[in-house]
């Protein structure tokens, strides 16, 4: 009879054993912490077996993780910036794509005086924009380097020094 009982404890044991093991297993493992997360809102993953969730982690330059928010709580440590989208919608890699390239190429070919406060100001960009040594020049056919200008119609002078006007009509 006693062994019978010892056999029981035993057996009932080793069921306990296996059940901690087979419970140990199935824990969540420990993760590198995300840089960021967005948790709360609703996140497009543009992948048909989970088109939304709301959460998302990323480290570095990866979304290393998605799911619910709960979920993702691993994922965030002392440094992990988190944003609570508070119901809002995060579409990952979304790139607004509407460039216009010739005008903005040829934007960049002339005098910017969007920081000019003061006539003095507009002086002094034009003086920078005119100075010899500068790799891009702006305005109608001048070359500055030569220091000659030609607005564009036929109207040639020369400045001398390597100073030219920027063109005009």
């Amino acid at each position: 009879m006693r062994l019978s009982r010892m056999t029981a404890r035993l057996r009932l044991a080793a069921i306990a054993l296996v059940g901690v093991a087979v419970a140990a297993s199935c824990a969540t493992p420990p993760v590198e912490h995300a840089d960021l997360v967005l948790r709360n809102g609703t996140i497009v993953t543009v992948d048909d077996l989970i088109p939304e969730v709301d959460a998302l982690a990323v480290r570095g330059d990866r979304i290393v993780a998605v799911g619910r928010a709960a979920e993702l709580d691993r994922y965030i440590g002392d440094e992990t910036q988190v944003i609570d989208l508070d119901g809002r919608l995060a579409i990952p890699g979304f790139i607004e794509g509407h460039g216009h390239f010739l005008g903005i190429g040829d934007a960049t070919l002339q005098l910017d005086l969007r920081g000019a406060t003061s006539w003095a100001d507009v002086v002094a960009l034009v003086e920078d924009a005119a100075e010899p040594s500068r790799d891009r020049y702006a305005g109608q056919g001048r070359d500055a380097k030569e220091g000659n200008h030609d607005d564009g119609i036929g109207r040639g002078e020369n400045l001398g020094d390597g100073v030219a006007l920027p063109g005009h009509r």
